[in-house]
């Protein structure tokens, strides 16, 4: 696990349906010692992934298509509450 002045690294994830905008998004992360546990092109694939990578935050474009922002916050909040046990 990547360490950042002597402290684990922030794991996060990242979804955005531009591929450029999400490269370039995780190269920034990355760059400022941030581990970045996931890349996805939408909402549906992050949200499956997040019990097995346990992310302890998300950047997510909650413009994506496909993505309503409220239905997508309360399957977030499920999926959070049961890998994490509290959201």
């Amino acid at each position: 696990m990547p360490k950042l002045n002597g402290m684990t690294a922030l794991r996060v994830a990242v979804a955005d349906d531009s591929v450029l905008l999400r490269e370039g998004l995780v190269r920034v992360l990355e760059d400022a010692g941030i581990d970045v546990v996931g890349s996805f092109g939408d909402a549906d694939a992050l949200l499956a992934a997040i019990p097995e990578l346990a992310p302890d935050a998300v950047v997510l474009d909650v413009r994506m298509a496909r993505t309503p922002s409220a239905a997508w916050r309360r399957g977030m909040r499920a999926t959070a509450t049961s890998a994490r046990g509290g959201c």
